[in-house]
């Protein structure tokens, strides 16, 4: 991150909303290229698809092009009804569960809203995703990144780091941009150590880089967990949390509106391209 955002200082903004570092995203192929000197480069960052566009999301945009001037000029639907009950089903989980975003970024941002003020605490692992201390401090909390261990979420540290003012911690699984990936035990241990009053986020945008030996059940967290509800946002990315426990980036809990204004298409077309990039990948490979 990078010095603080110089348009916002004004008076009538809050000081910790002006005391906000920007937010640096990644760089693109094109100012790395010819830094290095590279012809070809294949971009794992961002959830992108190195592949490219499946035909599959070709087709649904021609559709939708295709239906006239009006296609796109209406708001799409804003429950994503269809989309939110396949993905329950295929889940396990009931459609309430399943929230619909802007990107899971979003999701990562609502979790802050939801939990966080003046007074409370944040806590986060050295080395994770940038974004998490400015959902934390957006808020008027206190952001607390606890040292890493090698690179890894060091385990011991963020449980003893936990406070009554703690009211959020972020895990990120893998780590983005370390890689590095915490064991079931140790999540497990770190949410028995969360108080009834915290929200404890597992945020899986790379799970899919991992062997799926490796990943934690995250849903049957639920049943281990009664207290949370799992929930996992469905985009590009991946979350899960729970108060005092578990949930997912995938959802939000039942009592909580969210306005879900991505297009329900729209997103079955990407989840769709989404597993059709591993077929892509193990047929270039074969």
């Amino acid at each position: 991150m990078s010095e603080v955002n110089p348009t916002l200082q004004c008076s009538a903004v809050p000081a910790y909303i002006r005391a906000l570092p920007r937010y640096v995203p990644g760089r693109s192929e094109q100012s790395v290229a010819p830094e290095y000197g590279l012809t070809r480069i294949v971009k794992l960052a961002s959830n992108e698809n190195p592949l490219g566009c499946s035909p599959h999301v070709a087709k649904v945009i021609k559709e939708q092009l295709g239906r006239g001037e009006t296609a796109l000029a209406r708001y799409p639907d804003s429950e994503a009804f269809e989309l939110r009950h396949a993905l329950a089903h295929h889940h396990g989980v009931p459609p309430e569960c399943i929230a619909i975003t802007n990107g899971s970024h979003e999701l990562i941002d609502l979790c802050a809203a939801l939990t966080l003020h003046i007074g409370n605490a944040g806590l986060y692992s050295q080395y994770a995703f940038q974004a998490y201390p400015i959902s934390i401090q957006a808020r008027g909390a206190t952001a607390i990144e606890v040292p890493a261990r090698e690179y890894r979420h060091d385990t011991d540290a963020i449980c003893s780091a936990m406070s009554n003012a703690t009211r959020l911690v972020y895990l990120c699984n893998p780590n983005n941009p370390t890689g590095t990936v915490l064991t079931p035990t140790d999540i497990v241990r770190i949410l028995d150590a969360a108080g009834s009053s915290t929200l404890v986020v597992l945020d899986e945008a790379y799970i899919d880089y991992l062997d799926p030996a490796l990943r934690p059940d995250s849903v049957g967290l639920v049943a281990r967990y009664p207290r949370e509800r799992s929930r996992r946002h469905m985009g590009l990315r991946r979350c899960v949390s729970a108060m005092g426990s578990c949930i997912r980036r995938w959802s939000m809990p039942s009592r909580v509106s969210v306005r879900r204004s991505a297009s329900m298409r729209w997103h079955s077309a990407r989840l769709w391209a989404r597993s059709q990039t591993r077929r892509s990948c193990k047929a270039r490979r074969g």
